[in-house]
């Protein structure tokens, strides 16, 4: 079954072709909002994390039409990731690219915060895939250690232990970056830490 575009007065309405499910499929708005803000967290790509919802959302919609969860629909989404993250390796490995990157110092406001958003971005895609994603249930969602295990099948010791690495990790990268550039440290109030 594949999906086919169709104009529609709601964004929301997944049209999909096949016996079973050929009539228009109206998306929970919520649910599709809080699975793209946690592709986006996996992924830190927007197409790649529209991809990613789409795909989920058509996969649980396809098996599980009753049963739209949100722990199921973020379960997909992860499963997803993981396969497209290996596959991209494998395309890596295979190909054996090296790519320069040139760092040139900002020379206006604008161009001091994008880099500031860009660094932000190393530090955060420097920590594991798995501690970037329960950094982003727990920070961003507001998720509790214990709901956090449960979603992604883990024990809540590992949960609380991964989180505390992120924070520990994202501070030490923090720190690394303003000392080597002669600038202050900034608080990492934002994801719950200390100094």
């Amino acid at each position: 079954m594949r999906s086919q575009s169709r104009k529609s007065a709601a964004w929301n309405t997944i049209y999909i072709s096949g016996s079973d499910l050929s009539m228009p499929l109206t998306a929970d708005t919520d649910l599709l909002n809080s699975g793209y803000r946690y592709a986006l967290s996996l992924c830190s790509v927007k197409q790649d994390a529209e991809d990613l919802v789409h795909d989920a959302w058509l996969r649980l919609i396809k098996r599980h039409a009753s049963n739209t969860d949100k722990a199921l629909f973020f379960r997909i989404i992860r499963n997803l990731y993981i396969d497209q993250y290996r596959k991209k390796q494998r395309a890596i490995a295979a190909a054996q690219l090296d790519i320069a990157q040139i760092d040139q110092p900002p020379t206006n406001d604008l161009e001091k915060q994008y880099a500031e958003a860009e660094a932000m971005q190393h530090r955060l895609s420097a920590l594991r895939d798995v501690e970037r994603e329960v950094l982003y249930l727990s920070v961003v969602e507001g998720y509790t250690a214990d709901e956090i295990a449960a979603l992604t099948l883990s024990v809540r010791g590992t949960v609380l232990s991964l989180i505390h690495r992120a924070k520990k990790r994202l501070r030490k990268n923090e720190e690394a970056a303003h000392t080597s550039h002669g600038g202050k440290v900034v608080q990492m109030a934002d994801f719950g830490g200390k100094k």
